[in-house]
This record gives structure tokens, C-alpha cells and sequence, in this order.
């Protein structure tokens, strides 16, 4: 017998699955580059990719990039493989439906409404108030409406005990 899945919380679980795959993947990459020239790496895949080197934009990349220090790096993939490993438990959970995950992306998701939120209050333009920031604060919601349970009715002795009680 198959288990049916809820429609939006199979969607949430295989897009924080891809999420975890894809910043697992970005981790592990940043590992194997600590101790490498990574400037130089860069420069090559802009080469490669045949992008205007002069353009002001991918100067001030290129500048940033090579003041990427090897600790600053470890610590970026350290911080992407454990955000990955949160995303894919997360991701996991809901595609089981077991109800811990759907607190723990209801925590793990309210925790970025306050930079949300001063990212929205001190620099609003037209670009920013898009709907990306609404997102994080709809999903808390889809997310524990779904993950409830379905309405069973009351056995006949507890619904023989609630008419007792009114008429009295």
C-alpha cells in the first residue's frame, strides 16, 4: 500500500532536499579549494566562460575572491555542509511527514524573519520587496497546517458524554 502525500509538503521536502544537495555539494567543493589559488582558479573559469574581464562587476568579484583568506573558506564550506545537513533532515522528515520536522522548519525558517524583515525595513526598493521575503513568512504556516493531522470524529461514548454535560 502507497502512502499519498500531501501536495505542498511533498513539494517543501523535495525542494529542501535539492537545497541540502546543492549546498552540500557547494561545501564539499569549498573544501577541496582551501589551501588552492583560488583567485587564479576564478579568473580561469571567467576565461573559460568567455565574460568581459574588464567589466567593473567581475573586477570588484575577481578583488574579493583573492582576499579570501584559506580559514575564511574552511569556515564558508564548514557552514554550508552543516546548513546542508539541516536542509536534507528537514527535507527528509517531511517527505516521511514524521510531525518533528515540521517544527523544526517552522523553527529553522522563523529564525531568518528578523534579518528578513531589516533587510525589507532598511533598504526597500521596488527589487526587494518581491515576494522572496514573503515566502519565508508563508511557509511556517503551509507548512503546520499540513503537517496536522486529519480530523477524526469522537467515539460515540465521548460524544454521549459532551450531550450529557449540556444538558445539564
Amino acid at each position: 500500500m502507497t502512502k499519498q502525500h500531501h501536495t505542498g509538503m511533498a513539494l517543501i521536502a523535495g525542494f529542501k532536499v535539492a537545497k541540502g544537495v546543492l549546498l552540500l555539494l557547494v561545501g564539499l567543493g569549498l573544501l577541496k579549494l582551501v589551501h588552492a589559488e583560488i583567485a587564479t582558479l576564478f579568473s580561469q573559469l571567467l576565461e573559460a566562460l568567455h565574460l568581459n574581464a574588464d567589466s567593473r562587476i567581475l573586477h570588484n568579484l575577481v578583488l574579493k575572491v583573492d582576499a579570501l583568506q584559506p580559514h575564511s573558506v574552511l569556515m564558508i564550506s564548514l557552514v554550508s555542509m552543516a546548513y546542508a545537513a539541516l536542509l536534507l533532515t528537514e527535507g527528509v522528515g517531511l517527505w516521511f511527514e514524521f510531525s518533528w520536522a515540521a517544527y523544526l522548519t517552522v523553527i529553522s525558517t522563523s529564525l531568518f524573519l528578523p534579518f528578513e524583515f531589516y533587510e525589507v525595513v532598511e533598504r526597500i526598493t521596488a527589487d526587494r520587496s518581491a515576494p522572496p521575503e514573503s515566502c519565508h513568512c508563508a511557509l511556517p504556516c503551509h507548512t503546520v497546517e499540513t503537517s496536522r493531522p486529519a480530523f477524526t470524529p469522537r467515539p460515540a461514548a465521548h460524544r454521549a458524554t459532551l450531550k450529557w454535560r449540556q444538558a445539564r
